[in-house]
């Protein structure tokens, strides 16, 4: 018989913030709001934001239990940042594939 033990557990959300509409991204929000509050201080959060801005916001990944007033005040302030209502269109896919790649090299870094 085997047994597993997650001791912790590391997440780090790679959010896309060019919405098309409000209702994504109240959606997005809440559920990543659901998942930090499920952490334990010991399991490890971060958060990279999809967006086109030269310098997306992001949460290093880190212990929940280090900095938890800070991490809950940048998710709040995702929470309050208006979406981005922009619809892709020609080469939106490219863009977002790169935006993409590049936030999963920094994701695996962490």
């Amino acid at each position: 018989m085997s047994h597993h033990y997650v001791l912790r557990r590391s997440i780090c959300f790679i959010v896309d913030t060019e919405y098309s509409g409000i209702f994504y991204h109240e959606k997005a929000n809440k559920y990543v709001k659901q998942v930090f509050e499920s952490l334990d201080d010991e399991d490890y959060f971060g958060f990279i934001s999809l967006d086109r801005t030269p310098f997306p916001e992001q949460s290093t990944l880190q212990k929940k239990g280090n900095n938890t007033l800070l991490q809950q005040k940048f998710l709040k302030m995702m929470r309050k940042k208006d979406p981005n209502l922009l619809f892709a269109g020609g080469h939106g896919a490219t863009r977002s594939e790169s935006r993409l790649e590049v936030a999963l090299k920094k994701a695996m870094k962490w």
